[in-house]
């Protein structure tokens, strides 16, 4: 700084140092926005087919080609799959924007 006052080169580099900023932030704001649209598609995907396998468990119920017990097994079973899944998504976001240099 003391250099920059003597050269009265301040107010040079405080506006340039602002255009490297307001471009770092831009390109951030748009890694952010497509983990998090890539995440939460991801996510409804994930609840898509937890209500998938509940329908065509509930058919297949009702049909007679499964039991009460098979049906509830598929259900907490489906249910301790995507749980992980959904967890790794978003840790999997988490670690990607870490990578945007600054």
């Amino acid at each position: 700084m003391r250099d920059l006052r003597a050269y009265n080169a301040r107010n040079t580099y405080m506006e340039s140092l602002e255009v490297k900023i307001r471009t770092v932030e831009k390109s951030v704001l748009v890694t952010e926005v497509g983990l998090a649209f890539f995440v939460t598609a991801a996510q409804m995907v994930l609840k898509v087919e937890i209500a998938i396998v509940a329908l065509v468990g509930g058919v297949l119920l009702v049909g007679g080609e499964l039991g009460m017990l098979e049906y509830f097994m598929f259900l907490v079973f489906i249910s301790r799959i995507y749980d992980p899944l959904q967890m790794a998504l978003q840790n999997l976001a988490a670690i990607n924007a870490t990578t945007v240099q600054c």
